[in-house]
């Protein structure tokens, strides 16, 4: 982020979010997290994950693997595993945990649409200049910007 760029959205406000007030306050708008703007998380919770995996079918067709001998039999295992609640949470800052998950689509457990609305689920709310820059802005960024 430039501070041009700061500039400008505090100038033209293209979000409608008020930025004609004071700088800590236009700090805390810019940083608020916010809907609809969301960044990825990092895990999804034991009872969302399940509630994904019966809603679109999902958990008949990964016990299924998990009960069928096959190269896919040990992930179906595992993520059957994380439903029920082995650690509390899938986390999908794991390395592994995203490589089981592109198994599973791979050996065709699951559909491409599913991973990304699984992946969905651990989204959270983000605030405007993490939407905009990936990140917060500073006070001192937002003095400078209003010079």
């Amino acid at each position: 982020m430039t501070i041009e760029e700061l500039k400008s959205e505090l100038t033209n406000d293209p979000a409608g979010l008020g930025y004609n007030a004071n700088d800590w306050t236009c700090l805390d708008l810019l940083n608020a997290p916010r809907a609809p703007y969301t960044r990825p998380g990092g895990s999804i919770s034991q009872s969302s994950l399940l509630r994904w995996a019966a809603k679109n079918g999902a958990l008949v067709r990964i016990k299924s693997a998990a009960e069928s001998a096959g190269p896919l039999q040990s992930i179906a295992l595992a993520a059957l595993y994380l439903m029920q609640g082995a650690t509390g949470a899938l986390d999908l800052t794991s390395a592994d945990n995203v490589a089981m998950i592109d198994a599973l689509v791979t050996g065709g457990i699951l559909t491409a649409e599913e991973k990304q609305s699984l992946v969905k689920l651990a989204d959270v709310p983000a605030s405007r200049s993490e939407q905009l820059w990936g990140r917060l802005v500073t006070i001192h960024e937002i003095e400078a910007a209003r010079r």
